[in-house]
C-alpha cells in the first residue's frame, strides 16, 4: 500500500486508514494483549469497593499493596480504552 498517494476522495480516504487500521490489529502483539488482559481487568474492577473495605481492616500492610494494584489497573484501564478505541 501507498500511504495516501492514490487517495483522491474522501472515501478513498476512509478505506486506505480503514486497511491501515486492519492491517495493524492483525500485527500489534500489544492489541492483542489488551484483548486478553481486559476480561481480567474488567473482573477486578468489580470487587474494588469490596477490597477497599477489606483493606480498612489492616490499613498499615495492605493499603500500599492495594494502591499499587488501583493505580496499575487504572492505567491498564485508560490505556485499553485508548488502544480500543
Amino acid at each position: 500500500m501507498v500511504l495516501m498517494q492514490q487517495a483522491t476522495s474522501p472515501e478513498a480516504v476512509l478505506s486506505e486508514v480503514t486497511a491501515l487500521e486492519e492491517q495493524h490489529r492483525n500485527q500489534s502483539t500489544t492489541r492483542k494483549l489488551v484483548e486478553k488482559i481486559n476480561p481480567f481487568i474488567r473482573g477486578i474492577e468489580q470487587y474494588q469497593k469490596a477490597f477497599d473495605v477489606l483493606i480498612n481492616a489492616k490499613p498499615e500492610i495492605l493499603s500500599l499493596i492495594w494502591g499499587g494494584a488501583r493505580i496499575i489497573l487504572h492505567v491498564s484501564s485508560s490505556h485499553v480504552l485508548s488502544t480500543v478505541l
